[in-house]
């Protein structure tokens, strides 16, 4: 058991409360385990490409937000002691809602089929809204603080 591991179950668990999902990965994972199943079905796995490869190098006592080309967004950071699962991810969720026509947009840039417009449609009303002065930032970043043992930064 690490050190931290009550604060980080609490943390996990307030998030999975607010409908937020997280994962404890390492960087050799498949990057199919940051997303949700039902959007691996709609988009497609990509053999052999990694956390690494997603997110390149994540440095200790850093927290990264981190935006993809679907606008999902991620909290990324990389947990004190070394073991397997050594990086969580907070994600997907969106800064805001999207409307129809970015949502079009998206579909149209990632060349995705007509058919899936809908069900990507669905799956970004499913995902939970957090805005730059949520507090779930504060309690990452004392999370952070407190594991760290340094002020959080970004």
């Amino acid at each position: 058991m690490t050190n931290y591991e009550y604060e980080l179950n609490f943390l996990r668990e307030v998030l999975k409360k607010c409908h937020i999902h997280t994962a404890l990965v390492s960087h050799l994972d498949s990057a199919d385990s940051m997303f949700d199943p039902r959007l691996i079905s709609l988009i497609g796995s990509k053999p052999n490409l990694t956390v690494k490869k997603v997110f390149g190098k994540i440095e200790d006592k850093t927290k990264y937000i981190v935006i993809n080309e679907f606008k999902f967004q991620y909290i990324i950071l990389k947990l004190p002691l070394v073991c397997k699962k050594n990086i969580l991810l907070i994600g997907p969720y969106l800064s805001n809602p999207l409307s129809s026509k970015e949502i079009l947009e998206i579909c149209e840039h990632l060349q995705l089929p007509l058919s899936a417009q809908k069900l990507l449609k669905d799956y970004y009303l499913s995902l939970p809204v957090i805005t730059e002065n949520d507090r779930i930032f504060a309690m990452v970043d004392t999370f952070c603080e407190n594991i760290w043992q340094t002020p959080c930064c970004n």
